[in-house]
């Protein structure tokens, strides 16, 4: 390989190192920008924590480009949807009668729910269009 071939190689290595730099850039601005969006809301609405965790949540679905989210509170060993962000009817309503106890349900084995229970790590559940809900989660099958 003669020299230009290697300055053609180094050439493409700092393209790419540029790319991913400000890729990397642009989703720190995009962070920093929801960040500032829920301080805002913060000091606008001070001890109401809903308008907080709606923009918390609209801010990270905008982020991961999902399609919908719930945030979760974890009460002691119990879940509550806190926010919802464009889930279906039976869903959300399912969802506001109830708190989720998933040590202790069995339908909430395996969940993820009951997964960030017990590693306290965050878990994202990607859904595909085809999938269906029901199948993805043996405990909302009986959502209608």
């Amino acid at each position: 390989m003669g020299g230009s071939g290697v300055a053609q190689q180094s050439t493409s290595d700092l393209e790419c190192q540029l790319a991913q730099a400000r890729r990397e850039l642009s989703e720190a601005r995009e962070q920093q920008a929801a960040t500032a969006e829920v301080l805002r809301i913060i000091s606008r609405s001070p001890g109401k924590l809903e308008p907080v965790f709606g923009a918390m949540l609209e801010n990270a679905i905008r982020i991961c480009e999902a399609k919908f989210g719930t945030l979760w509170l974890c009460e002691g060993d119990a879940f509550r949807a806190v926010a919802l962000h464009n889930v279906p009817p039976a869903y959300a309503e399912f969802c506001a009668r109830r708190s989720f106890r998933p040590g202790l349900e069995p339908d909430l084995a395996g969940s993820p729910l009951h997964r960030l229970l017990l590693s306290k790590e965050i878990v994202q559940r990607k859904v595909s269009p085809r999938q269906n809900l029901r199948k993805v989660s043996p405990y909302f099958a009986r959502l209608r």
